[in-house]
């Protein structure tokens, strides 16, 4: 780099004599002193330790997340009301049966999954999250790209701005068709 006269910009760790380690980002840029006309680099070195470490914390918390709701079957999402935007975690993509490298959630989307007899209801839910501010749970079945079907519950709760406007509604699914296998299962055993 300094051979080359060419700028960088790198991280790197350092052993401390006390034993501890400490990042940093190294950061210079080559320049030719006008006086003398002699090359030399301007920079600075940075320590980035309590960055990292907040980095690395936010990415175990994340990995917890994730095994959490693959361990409950729950997944989180959010809906932008303002741009449309919608955030699906893992899970819920894997709830859905789709795959978050080809699949951008739209709204159509969704509707296109949840079952037939189910859609006016989920209609109706995301109409009314849009304009009231109360969490609101709801119960609805999916058809999945190999014709299963899964029955959801979802529980949302709008996020307002200063002025009280509903900007997000975020929320949770969980996938609770064991639960409702069951729940069938002793409904008919007890008609017995």
């Amino acid at each position: 780099m300094a051979r080359d006269r060419k700028a960088f910009d790198f991280e790197h760790r350092l052993l401390m004599p006390d034993g501890s380690v400490k990042s940093v980002r190294v950061v210079g840029h080559p320049s030719t002193n006008n006086e003398s006309g002699n090359f030399e680099f301007v920079g600075a070195v940075t320590d980035i330790t309590d960055r990292k470490r907040a980095e690395e914390a936010l990415r175990r918390s994340e990995g917890y997340l994730a095994e959490a709701q693959r361990l409950t079957q729950s997944g989180s999402w959010a809906w932008n009301v303002r741009t449309g935007a919608r955030f699906w975690s893992q899970e819920t993509f894997r709830i859905f049966g789709c795959d978050p490298e080809r699949v951008k959630p739209t709204w159509s989307d969704i509707l296109e999954r949840v079952h037939p007899e189910d859609r006016p209801a989920v209609v109706q839910r995301a109409e009314m999250e849009t304009t009231q501010r109360v969490d609101s749970e709801i119960d609805f079945r999916v058809v999945l790209p190999d014709g299963g079907i899964k029955h959801l519950h979802s529980i949302a709760h709008p996020v307002m701005d200063e002025a009280g406007e509903i900007t997000e509604i975020v929320g949770t699914l969980m996938d609770v068709t064991e639960r409702k296998r069951a729940e069938a299962l002793r409904d008919g055993e007890s008609r017995k």
